[in-house]
């Protein structure tokens, strides 16, 4: 298992990734109030990176071994341990207050990390073997344009405003959302017709 990980996870992205989050997360504890909108994005790096721990080098040739997917994702899934530790010990030591809604924060972050991460795992099992990289850059682009526009702040809550903001629905609907990301998980890893589709990988 040690092994496909060292093959199959993009070490140099996580690490590099680790370190934009423990940046941006730092400045947002420097200056919370001008600087707010970091997290959001240091939310999509670190989701962005997670699905991207997913994806086989090559596919094609690692969906055709006997190893069962669910062994491949469980693997892999040491990647995302990596950035979501990186995460976790960003927003502990150095964010500061963050306005006492430091648990919240913690919560978007996971809640982004299950829904990427159980849409690729998804992916994964339809035969798609590289969806991480297509989805990585749409996640953290639209996180940052969430994150600095709030669009519909009452309504699509995701980032709300520290100090004012609807953080009771937005509780909501990042659990909805981690609930969603979940369930796709699990389709993925008791997929049954997954081997009827092996070395059918896609890029």
């Amino acid at each position: 298992m040690f092994t496909h990980a060292h093959r199959a996870v993009p070490w140099t992205l996580v690490l590099v990734s680790s370190a934009m989050i423990a940046a941006m997360v730092g400045l947002v504890g420097r200056w919370p109030g001008s600087m707010w909108p970091l997290e959001g994005a240091a939310v999509g790096v670190l989701a962005g990176t997670a699905a991207w721990c997913l994806d086989e080098p090559s596919p094609e040739i690692s969906d055709a071994v006997p190893r069962h997917l669910r062994w491949r994702l469980a693997a892999q899934s040491l990647g995302i341990a990596i950035v979501g530790a990186s995460w976790i010990c960003s927003i502990v030591l150095f964010a500061g207050d963050l306005f006492g809604r430091k648990l919240d924060v913690l919560v978007q972050g996971a809640s982004a990390t299950a829904v990427v991460v159980g849409i690729a795992a998804w992916q994964r099992s339809r035969g798609v073997g590289q969806p991480g990289r297509v989805m990585a850059p749409y996640v953290v682009l639209l996180t940052v344009a969430v994150a600095v526009a709030r669009p519909l702040p009452d309504l699509v809550p995701l980032f709300p405003s520290p100090l004012n903001g609807p953080w009771d629905q937005s509780r909501l609907l990042w659990s909805a959302l981690a609930a969603l990301g979940g369930a796709a998980l699990l389709h993925a890893i008791l997929d049954r017709g997954w081997k009827t589709r092996r070395g059918t990988a896609k890029p």
